[in-house]
């Protein structure tokens, strides 16, 4: 026991009585870089849950369509290029004639 535990208890103080009931209960304190981690690896927890989340919800229903929608867009854009290409045959075709 601390001088000033001593002297708080032989006097009979209230608040010398009071800080070494203080000092006698409190805890050390917690280092910042452990509570920093701590909140870290939460926060990585609750974003990997709304990851998963978000993923489940897209495997559902969505996601064939969306793949469908792919395949589509890319079938259009190639016939528009092969359309295109066409039409620069056809335009030289009709500068040569």
């Amino acid at each position: 026991m601390s001088k000033a535990n001593k002297r708080a208890i032989e006097s009979g103080n209230f608040w010398d009585m009071r800080i070494a009931h203080n000092r006698l209960v409190s805890k050390p304190r917690v280092d910042a870089d452990e509570t920093k981690a701590r909140h870290k690896k939460k926060r990585i927890r609750l974003l990997t849950e709304r990851l998963i989340i978000k993923q489940l919800r897209f495997a559902r229903g969505r996601y064939w369509w969306s793949e469908r929608k792919q395949h589509r867009d890319k079938r259009q854009t190639k016939h528009n290029q092969i359309q295109y290409g066409f039409d620069i045959a056809n335009w030289m075709m009709m500068q040569h004639a």
